[in-house]
């Protein structure tokens, strides 16, 4: 008799471990099922900001590369001025200061700076072109050379310069001052996106005004 209850009583020990070391064995796992909920999450999360990141990587760039190209243009209408004043110097014609741009006056045009000549758009102005200089950069225009040029290469910009004259009321003449805005336009995705930068550019050469 002893021995039964003994044999009965070892049976049920064992019975009761089993049972243990099952409800342990299944708490285990649902931690591990949880844990790699919570790491799927995070890395889903991760994953969907990657695009984000990408795409805000490349809007800065061609922010950056925008407006180097508005300042560019806006430095070729300086030079322009500047040649048409020291070099072609003409007191009896009031506008001969903007004598390299007036034909931008109200207009769109692009811009050549190699040769820094300006043409009027017809229409739309055409996309920018990039060509390889000699010290393996690029230049961005139009003009002659950015279509023959064996390194000619398309882009998502465009860029016009327009002049507007501006009347000055204390003297009442609309030929000392003109306002030049340069645009730099790109599409970003569905998005149009420009860039904009306008400076006031003034006759400071031809003293008779």
């Amino acid at each position: 008799m002893i021995y039964k209850l003994a044999s009965h009583n070892v049976t049920q020990i064992f019975k009761r471990k089993m049972q243990n070391s099952k409800l342990k064995t299944g708490f285990t796992l649902l931690e591990t099922l949880v844990a790699i909920s919570i790491m799927m999450v995070a890395i889903s999360s991760a994953f969907g900001l990657a695009p984000e990141g990408l795409v805000g990587a490349r809007f800065a760039k061609n922010q950056t590369v925008a407006t180097y190209l508005a300042q560019e243009g806006l430095e070729i209408v300086h030079n322009m001025r500047d040649n048409a004043m020291f070099f072609a110097p003409n007191t009896s014609d009031p506008l001969n200061w903007l004598i390299n741009i007036k034909q931008c006056i109200n207009n769109n045009c692009t811009v050549n700076p190699i040769e820094e000549k300006l043409e009027v758009c017809t229409g739309t102005c055409p996309s920018l072109k990039s060509i390889q200089t000699v010290d393996g950069g690029k230049a961005y225009g139009n003009g002659t050379l950015f279509t023959t040029d064996s390194s000619v290469q398309d882009t998502i910009f465009t860029r016009s310069v327009r002049v507007k004259q501006v009347f000055n009321k204390s003297i009442d003449r609309d030929d000392t001052e003109a306002t030049i805005t340069v645009t730099v336009g790109w599409r970003e995705g569905r998005v149009n996106k420009k860039t904009e930068i306008s400076e006031n550019l003034f006759d400071w050469y031809t003293f008779t005004k």
